[in-house]
């Protein structure tokens, strides 16, 4: 564990006090419970969670959370979700696989304090945690960060944990050398929100490394697995996954590289938006056919102005921003 936290109210930013069963924060009155052993800050503004839900899953997780391995609860969560088809659930675990290698890469230059900003499960903090960096996850589901606390734990590492909005974060101003953000920004209702809670918890000349798919890629859109969703307006995407998956897409809004790069610009003064680098281990883990894409990709990729031009239609962006 680190001493990087330094918990605010994520209301009014006031001092918290802790006690056995909440934090609570002096100027406001507001408390916020312990959950499993994570502080749940949440403040209502994550509209892709159903608080209700997720904390009935996640008593179901927590109750052979210390029985399984991470493997075995990750399994057990797609069980309770069978919205998702068995097609989607591999395609997300080869994405996860695959996270790995990106993650390395994400963290091998960073040094200070890191915020993970909608850890997810927790690749991001595996690999800062290997890396001995000073890592705090977030997460608006309780049922990611129980995850994310297993996966962790079968490796014999921890990390701060705690619940939290994006556009809400419980956190002093200038505490993280660096921030993290994997393919949460599309999930949020004010992606700005999100860019300006990130901006005031970085420290001067701070770094975030932010990732997510591209609105207008030529692959199928990763969170539902279909083909040609981001072309369609989205009241006509939203209908059509439901259609073809009883998937609620509604608070999912994917960027194109014009609309990410003027949202980012709006907040951070340097901003590098580049192609994404697909390693080997990447690729295999990928469906055969959008591993053949990822390798023609590659390859056109390399050549002279095709770079920028593939840009627009790349799977998803990689973006560094600089305070």
């Amino acid at each position: 564990m680190c001493d990087v936290p330094c918990f605010c109210c994520p209301r009014c930013k006031g001092a918290l006090t802790l006690t056995s069963e909440a934090w609570s924060c002096v100027p406001c009155g507001s408390d916020y419970p312990l959950r499993h052993g994570f502080p749940d800050f949440r403040t209502g503004a994550a509209v892709d969670v159903d608080y209700e839900e997720d904390l009935k899953l996640a008593e179901l997780l927590a109750s052979r959370e210390a029985g399984c391995t991470f493997s075995e609860l990750r399994g057990y969560y797609y069980t309770l979700r069978p919205e998702a088809s068995a097609d989607l659930h591999e395609r997300h675990e080869a994405h996860f696989r695959a996270e790995a290698a990106r993650a390395n890469r994400a963290v091998a230059d960073l040094h200070g304090s890191l915020l993970d900003l909608g850890c997810g499960a927790g690749q991001y903090l595996l690999a800062a945690a290997r890396a001995s960096i000073e890592t705090v996850g977030v997460d608006a589901s309780l049922c990611q960060l129980l995850l994310a606390r297993r996966l962790l734990a079968d490796e014999g590492l921890s990390v701060d944990l705690a619940l939290a909005d994006a556009e809400a974060l419980p956190f002093r101003g200038e505490v993280f050398q660096a921030v993290i953000a994997a393919d949460i920004i599309e999930h949020v209702p004010e992606p700005e929100g999100l860019l300006a809670e990130a901006s005031r918890v970085m420290a001067l000349a701070a770094t975030l490394r932010l990732t997510t798919p591209n609105r207008l890629s030529l692959t199928p859109e990763p969170h539902v697995g279909l083909w040609g969703v981001g072309w369609l307006p989205h009241s006509i995407a939203v209908r059509y996954v439901r259609a073809r998956t009883s998937i609620v897409y509604r608070s999912i809004h994917l960027f194109s590289l014009g609309a990410l790069r003027g949202c980012l610009e709006r907040t951070f003064p340097s901003v590098e938006i580049r192609l994404p680098e697909l390693t080997a281990d990447e690729q295999a883990a990928f469906p055969p056919l959008k591993r053949t894409f990822a390798r023609t990709y590659g390859a056109l990729s390399r050549i002279g102005l095709l770079g920028p031009a593939l840009l627009r239609v790349a799977p998803y962006f990689a973006a560094t921003c600089r305070k």
